[in-house]
């Protein structure tokens, strides 16, 4: 039998179904997952300590359904931003808790400084309108995804406001890399918050922006960590996206030192296997990194092994591990750093000046120091409005490595250091700076500066103001080379951590710590001592006011029981009647007895027997007052 022709509408329809989905098929995104573990050499008085690297990194073609903002593993917050902003190219948020101890040895990638970190890459002009917005934009976004208040980089409190109008107390702004730095059409903003504070809450946003949540997958292993990543000693969430004209990625790590005993394994790892993690369907890759110290041994599991500095790093599959009842034979003992570390080293501090308060004067110190080749270092800085420099006291010490040094002061240090500032206007502008030095192998630079801190406004200080003001930290750029520009590839490869296995640039940007300054201090309580003693004296003037001119004059009821007359009593009224009547029959004289007694006997008996009694009354009121 024949089978019969198939329709030709079935056929229009099953081309048009590949035509239309085959392109969306083929651009599907890619997402990977990695855990890495490393155990951390013991301390003193100190439990055994891991660290942890949960990372995601999510790819995407930049194809018309993602600028449709169509998006299938993408997250959607971020691709709708990079859509509506093309101007942003790439970005790093991190909110970092803790530092890394020099006892854990040498770092495996750096980390950032305490607080709120944003490196920003933009392919517009820092004075365009249009770079202004996107920021803004920016900033808004990653204060909802990371739950922290990324706006406080914001530099304008609001849209159409100058760039001067600055939104946070301390008076910053983000530092622009300056134009002779970088790629021509490209601009670069770096702003720190050294006083946010990163908690466990900034974790259930940032969880939202993976393919399958905190419920699947190696972030599923989070769970039951809560509470170690709030009581961990370093805990650091970092979110950055790039972007170019063919793809767009997003790298979601968190680095947490957890406690865990290193023959027993940790607890969260000890039963892997038991705790039936489900994998996530969306990831291409999940693998749980195995750091090594020295040369790693050879796993049937592992899917790949390379080298890093003092070891190498194992990648299993988790579906391996999964399939393991115990997976202690994966874990080494604790990393020791092998060598010493060649990387320079800044630092930069406020001191005090002898014979001065620290308050008011104050030696802005800075110093570079290259253990390792000779590099070219370019620094980056912002003094707060409260704080003016006084340049014709700068001073630079040189130090080579076989101990000889030379010093430079006033205009001769400026020029050699290639020192270049924009000063403040007085008011609310910050002082930038930037200076550009090559730096030989062993040597070291010292910059000392006298400033003098400006009284502030109450109002400008936040809480625990007694510890100091918190300045942000400053940017500097470790370049090899020291003749390039950056440009926004080169920037976004220059913040990630480094491997043997990626392509390195000639320069690393780097942030420094914030640093606490004392400034000037106010009567905190005289606000409420000028409102008290205002009111006292306002209360009694307009008291004395009203009582002489709207009080009434008649008594008031309150006081009528003092102004109310008194009343005599009846018995006291007859005997102050009696004692008067005493007194007038004393005071009559025989004259007047006999003038009485002629009128009264005109009455008839009547006005005689009167008379008697009268003169009986007068004899008995003499007798008693004459015998007294």
């Amino acid at each position: 039998f024949l089978t019969p022709p198939m329709p030709k509408t079935w056929l229009l329809a099953m081309v048009c179904w590949e035509v239309l989905f085959l392109p969306f098929a083929l651009a599907l995104d890619h997402f990977d997952e990695t855990l890495h573990l490393r155990a951390l050499p013991k301390t003193v008085d100190a439990p055994d300590l891991y660290l942890a690297r949960w990372e995601f990194q999510t790819r995407a073609d930049m194809t018309e359904a993602f600028r449709a903002d169509q998006f299938d593993l993408f997250p959607s917050p971020i691709g709708k931003l990079l859509n509506a902003h093309l101007g942003i190219e790439s970005f790093e948020a991190t909110l970092t808790r803790g530092r890394w101890k020099s006892a854990w040895g040498e770092a495996p990638w750096e980390f950032r400084p305490p607080g709120a970190v944003l490196a920003t890459a933009l392919t517009e002009q820092a004075e365009d309108p249009g770079a202004t917005a996107a920021y803004r934009f920016l900033v808004s976004t990653l204060a909802g995804s990371m739950c922290a208040s990324f706006e406080g980089m914001n530099p304008a409190l609001a849209a159409g406001e100058d760039e001067t109008q600055l939104s946070n107390n301390a008076g910053a702004r983000p530092l622009q890399l300056p134009a002779a730095w970088s790629a021509k059409g490209t601009s670069f903003r770096l702003a720190t918050l050294p006083y946010e504070p990163v908690c466990t809450e900034n974790l259930t946003p940032w969880l939202k922006l993976l393919p399958c949540g905190r419920h699947r997958g190696l972030a599923a292993l989070l769970s039951s960590l809560v509470l170690q990543v709030a009581e961990s000693p370093l805990a650091s969430l970092t979110l950055a996206v790039q972007r170019s004209k063919s793809e767009a990625s997003v790298r979601a790590s968190l680095d947490v030192v957890l406690p865990g005993d290193v023959a027993s394994l940790p607890a969260w790892l000890n039963s892997f296997a038991a705790r039936k993690v489900e994998t996530c369907v969306a990831a291409a890759s999940s693998d749980v990194a195995f750091w090594w110290p020295g040369t790693a041994p050879g796993l049937p599991e592992a899917r790949q092994t390379y080298n890093v500095h003092g070891g190498q790093v194992v990648l299993v599959p988790t579906a391996s591990l999964l399939q393991q009842s115990s997976i202690a034979q994966f874990f080494s003992g604790p990393w020791t750093s092998q060598g010493s570390d060649n990387r320079p080293r800044v630092m930069r501090d406020m001191l005090s000046q002898e014979g001065r308060s620290e308050r008011t004067h104050g030696r802005y110190l800075l110093r570079l120091s290259n253990p390792g080749r000779s590099r070219y270092i370019r620094f980056l800085d912002q003094l707060p409005f409260f704080i003016r420099p006084l340049w014709h006291s700068i001073r630079a010490v040189w130090v080579d490595a076989t101990g000889a040094s030379v010093e430079l002061a006033g205009a001769e240090a400026i020029k050699r250091l290639q020192l270049q500032f924009t000063a403040s206007d007085g008011l609310r502008s910050p002082t930038d700076f930037s200076l550009s030095l090559a730096l030989k192998s062993g040597g070291s630079v010292s910059i000392f500066l006298d400033v003098l801190k400006n009284f502030i406004n109450f109002r400008e200080f936040s809480y625990a103001c007694e510890k100091g003001f918190d300045v942000g930290g400053a940017v500097w750029l470790d370049d090899e080379a020291g003749d390039g520009t950056i440009g926004t590839v080169g920037f976004a490869a220059s913040l990630g951590p480094m491997s043997s296995s990626e392509p390195r640039p000639s320069y690393r940007l780097h942030f420094t710590e914030g640093m606490i300054v004392m400034v000037p201090m106010p009567d905190f309580s005289m606000p409420f001592n000028v409102v008290a003693l205002s009111s006292t004296a306002a209360t009694f003037f307009f008291g004395s006011i009203f009582r002489m001119t709207a009080a009434s004059h008649s008594p008031h009821w309150c006081t009528m029981r003092g102004t109310k007359q008194k009343t005599l009593h009846p018995l006291q009224v007859m005997a102050l009647i009696l004692l008067a009547g005493c007194a007038g029959l004393n005071a009559l004289s025989p004259e007047n007895m006999a003038q009485l007694s002629t009128f009264l006997s005109q009455a008839g008996d009547q006005g005689k027997e009167l008379y008697d009694h009268i003169a009986f009354a007068k004899d008995k009121v003499d007798s008693i007052l004459a015998k007294r």
